[in-house]
């Protein structure tokens, strides 16, 4: 991303504010990749594991701030204008699934996950979520299917860096709740009704809950229930429709 920059104001009164070079120079490699291994050493039991990472690397050059304008008509001087920041962010993602066959048609999955993530200018230099889930699926005969799914996880930060709330002016116990520590629960059903090759009904219905611990300031609480229903008609192969709510 390299286009000319726009200037500061088109307001002929306030004095033209220079900028230090004409173009952005933006500049960002992205790094990724993903790997996956699954076995099943039994015909009972199927393990999955996954892993991908994704780096994000910005490596725009320091572009000094001269000064700006507020609302088209406020200059402030170079001393109060905020630098810009090169937004990063490295993710690695780490997933385990065993699934055991129970029953006929029937299986339990037990699965963990973690997830790791360090960006630049945030309150935490690096936040670790670990994931542990459990469902239960079941095909019993070839007109209904049911899944039952559990979560729990922890998410944690590290490296608390106070001064970057300081330098903004927000309350020094603010958490932003896209990075705070947080706990989740969350279970979920799902089922899919097909009398015929020709009609299906889907029904889901689930329940969550976001506690966020060390939170003074910001999001604290979050509660969702949802569910869902709809239905499939394919009265050709050449024609389908669906309706969900």
């Amino acid at each position: 991303q390299n286009a000319p920059l726009l200037p500061h104001t088109i307001n002929s009164l306030i004095p033209v504010i220079p900028l230090e070079r004409p173009t952005a120079e933006a500049k960002i490699r992205n790094t990724m990749f993903n790997l996956q291994y699954s076995a099943r050493p039994v015909n009972q039991f199927l393990v999955v594991a996954r892993y991908r990472y994704a780096d994000v690397d910005n490596r725009t050059h320091h572009f000094e701030t001269l000064g700006r304008v507020r609302f088209d008509g406020v200059l402030d001087d170079a001393a109060g204008s905020p630098e810009p920041e090169p937004y990063g962010v490295k993710r690695k993602n780490f997933d385990v699934d065993g699934t055991f066959t129970v029953l006929p048609f029937a299986s339990l999955r037990v699965g963990y996950g973690n997830a790791i993530a360090d960006r630049t200018f945030r309150v935490w230099e690096e936040t670790k979520e670990n994931t542990f889930r459990t469902s239960f699926d079941t095909t019993g005969n070839q007109f209904v299917t049911f899944r039952a799914l559990f979560e729990n996880s922890a998410r944690e930060g590290e490296g608390l860096e106070l001064h970057v709330l300081e330098a903004v002016g927000e309350q020094p116990a603010m958490r932003q709740f896209d990075i705070a520590d947080r706990d989740r629960k969350r279970f979920t059903l799902l089922t899919t009704v097909t009398p015929n090759a020709y009609f299906g009904v889907n029904l889901s219905a689930g329940v969550g809950r976001d506690e966020y611990p060390h939170s003074e300031f910001g999001l604290q609480h979050y509660d969702s229930d949802q569910y869902s229903a709809g239905f499939d008609l394919f009265p050709s192969d050449q024609v389908g429709f669906s309706l969900v709510y």
